[in-house]
């Protein structure tokens, strides 16, 4: 019935890797990075058509944005005898916030799958799906370093870092496509399905360099940027640990027209 046709839906919750919470130190004589593995959501919607009873072609398309900011409300301890009056008595340290912007961290992910109606009923398909997702990401930290109560001049501003990801995953799902038609719905279907897959991922933080105080004098102050990456490997079945991932993992909703 729907050879020829094309369905547009859903096709699952897929994430991108992306590296946060970037971390610098340069306390020392070696200068280095260090990151974690975060994740930006992308949903995949996209269509699927149908060329003959067997063969199919499915596309989708995921995007996440978010941008967000942290802050640190800190203290200094005060001078010895700094109390009212001057007293020798501490007086209270003297609090003062700092606001760390995350800015924009996206997410993209494309799909492509190959579907084979392998055997068919009035409202039933047993199909295969191989298939592929490819997926980016990319954000930016910004450091503007709070000034401290006693501080003589403005910190020095650090260049800001650079965040990104990539993933790949190539596998097989086998399952069904039913059609409601039996109710009165026969365009809308829903394909559940289990299967195996492949995937890689990278993230990388760069970034963070802090230029010298004063060039015309030295340059030994000056922190160069540093980078942080992390890839790896794996081959797992998708279906997750968590009851609730059927509905994201191995259930997609499609509608014909």
């Amino acid at each position: 019935m729907f050879v020829g046709s094309f369905a547009v839906g859903f096709f699952g919750v897929e994430t991108v890797p992306i590296a946060i919470n970037p971390k610098t130190d340069d306390s020392g004589t070696i200068y280095s990075m260090s990151a974690s593995r975060g994740e930006v959501r992308a949903p995949v919607v996209g269509v699927r058509y149908w060329f003959n009873r067997v063969v199919g072609l499915d596309f989708g398309f995921g995007a996440g944005i978010r941008k967000g900011s942290q802050t640190y409300t800190m203290s200094e301890r005060p001078p010895a005898g700094s109390g009212p009056l001057g007293s020798a008595t501490d007086g209270e340290p003297v609090r003062y916030t700092f606001e760390q912007n995350l800015g924009k961290q996206m997410g993209f992910v494309f799909h492509l799958g190959l579907p084979f109606a392998l055997s068919r009923q009035k409202h039933y398909s047993f199909i295969m799906v191989p298939e592929m997702n490819v997926g980016f990401s990319s954000g930016t930290v910004t450091f503007e370093e709070a000034r401290k109560p006693s501080a003589t001049e403005d910190p020095r501003v650090r260049d800001d870092i650079k965040l990104s990801g990539f993933s790949f995953d190539a596998g097989l799902r086998a399952g069904t496509e039913i059609h409601f038609g039996f109710v009165g719905l026969p365009n809308l279907a829903l394909q559940a399905s289990v299967g195996f897959k492949f995937s890689v991922e990278k993230i990388k933080a760069d970034g963070g360099s802090v230029p010298p105080r004063d060039e015309t004098v030295t340059t030994r102050d000056a922190v160069p940027k540093t980078t942080y990456e992390m890839s790896n490997s794996e081959f797992s079945t998708t279906v997750r640990d968590t009851p609730w991932a059927i509905f994201e993992n191995t259930i997609s909703a499609l509608y014909y027209f």
